[in-house]
């Protein structure tokens, strides 16, 4: 049985800033979603609430573009490719990681999120330009040569 601490998952958050503007962010954490959005809070300075509208527990590796990548990364990046038209950029930092998506219900989420689940393996979407593959984790986070 895996431990909590290593349990791997894609989340959903909205994050209420005002006037009825809620971006969704979906990301990636391994361990307890409370860290993660603890985290986010403090960086946000509690200027907001965060919500966690739902997790999907992710586990293992597959084979993705040529490599073994973790399954919750791999959808992470099939769901960011297909709702890419409503991405945004937030000018605040959610540890380093600023995308959030804008202008499109929850069921829209959930659809793009069951359809990454169900091709991920079949039609793999591009790695971004500036991510790698680095233990398995698609990230941009890595040192530039």
């Amino acid at each position: 049985m895996t431990k909590n601490k290593e349990r791997r998952w894609l989340y959903v958050l909205e994050i209420p800033i005002m006037f009825g503007y809620s971006p969704f962010k979906i990301g990636v954490y391994t361990g307890y979603v409370a860290s993660r959005i603890g985290t986010m809070l403090n960086q946000l300075n509690h200027m907001f609430s965060i919500r966690l509208i739902r997790a999907y527990e992710l586990e293992g590796k597959i084979e993705y573009n040529g490599q073994k990548v973790w399954l919750n990364y791999a959808v992470e990046n099939q769901v960011h490719s297909y709702l890419n038209k409503f991405r945004v950029t937030l000018p605040f930092n959610f540890a380093g990681k600023t995308e959030c998506f804008v202008g499109l219900s929850q069921d829209k989420v959930f659809s793009a999120i069951a359809n990454a689940i169900q091709w991920v393996e079949k039609k793999p979407r591009p790695i971004p330009k500036d991510a790698k593959i680095i233990d398995g984790r698609i990230t941009k986070y890595f040192e530039k040569t």
